[in-house]
């Protein structure tokens, strides 16, 4: 993580200097205005109004700048603790819904299982029966085919008793 460090700003000493007579402040001045000195001094001017107030506000901007540091290296802790959470209640729900689809693939194996050994179970019993059904309608047909010819025997005796 990168942090942003509060910028460091050296103050400026100034040195003024006071002179006594008027005569050199107003042909000091007239030559001021013309001179290329004139920045200086007017650095200094504005030094000695608004020094304090800058250099109060150069340290309210300071404690502001470093009040903003700590509010948002906070604020990106608080983000970072948030996204980790929520990655791991993230990996528990997704641990837990594999485990879910895990035993409920298990349950369905197992009925799937039991289905087959059931259908299986079916199949010979039917299969059976079938043969059961089989031998019984073949035991029918020649028991009948049996009568047929008994019966037919005997009519064919009677005809011919019939006819003697």
């Amino acid at each position: 993580m990168s942090v942003i460090e509060p910028s460091k700003k050296t103050s400026k000493n100034v040195v003024y200097e006071v002179s006594s007579s008027s005569e050199e402040t107003s042909s000091s001045q007239e030559g001021e205005w013309a001179a290329p000195s004139e920045e200086g001094s007017l650095d200094k001017v504005r030094d000695i109004l608004f020094g304090a107030q800058s250099r109060e506000i150069e340290k309210r901007f300071a404690v502001l700048e470093n009040r903003l540091l700590q509010e948002s290296g906070r604020l990106r802790e608080d983000l970072t603790r948030s996204v980790e959470d929520l990655k791991m209640h993230m990996n528990q729900e997704i641990l837990g819904l594999v485990g879910k689809l895990e035993q409920e693939q298990d349950q369905r194996a197992s009925t799937i299982q039991d289905m087959g050994q059931t259908v299986k179970t079916i199949e010979t019993q039917i299969s059976q029966r079938i043969v059961e059904l089989t031998e019984h309608t073949s035991n029918q047909f020649q028991a009948m085919g049996a009568e047929m010819q008994k019966q037919n025997h005997e009519l064919i005796e009677q005809g011919r008793e019939a006819m003697n």
